[in-house]
């Protein structure tokens, strides 16, 4: 059974070039791999600004299964992120789960 993982990437100083250069492939990436995400996106500190990283929700088997999924993202092998954080994700509450779980 899958487990969900939260995925939280941080750019790379200066990769704002790159991560345009890339975004196509980054694109394409996400679509071919739809069923595996809950959600995901773009992560910034002014709304109208340049992305500054990624945050997703994934469907997973293990940790190594979620961290060679985040490995085949196209922005990785370009040089976009700066480092990667994977950590299981036990929703608890929300509307997303109709609820709370306790």
């Amino acid at each position: 059974m899958a487990d969900y993982f939260l995925i939280i990437r941080r750019d790379a100083p200066g990769s704002v070039e790159c991560r345009k250069a890339t975004m196509a492939a980054h694109l394409k990436f996400s679509e071919d791999n739809a069923h595996r995400f809950l959600v995901g996106g773009a992560l910034r500190t002014d709304p109208d600004g340049p992305a500054e990283g990624s945050a997703m929700i994934i469907k997973a088997d293990n940790l190594e299964d979620a961290r060679a999924f985040a490995d085949q993202d196209p922005f990785e092998s370009a040089g976009v992120y700066a480092d990667t954080e994977i950590k299981v994700f036990r929703a608890g509450i929300g509307e997303w789960i109709g609820g709370k779980v306790w």
